[in-house]
């Protein structure tokens, strides 16, 4: 009767516990997806807003306004330099 007893409660804390371990691996799995996904989000806002030759078009952009500016202050102390 012990014995049957003893198989009885093994038996049950097996399944609780192969219960708890495929929940802990859909857990992980779920997690994992998750992760992947993110990555890929990640690695796809990089490519859209990050790239260099972006920011090579902007810096050009800004050192053509910059030079512009120079003139148009260069020509304005000039013309005060004059008067």
């Amino acid at each position: 009767m012990e014995s049957l007893l003893l198989k009885g409660a093994l038996f049950v804390i097996n399944l609780l516990l192969a219960g708890v371990l495929w929940f802990m691996k859909q857990e992980y799995q779920d997690l994992k997806n998750q992760l992947r996904d993110h990555q890929n989000d990640l690695k796809q806002v990089k490519e859209d807003y990050f790239k260099k030759e972006d920011f090579r078009e902007f810096k050009k952009e800004l050192w053509d306004r910059l030079d512009r500016m120079e003139i148009s202050w260069t020509e304005k102390i000039n013309g005060l330099r004059k008067q």
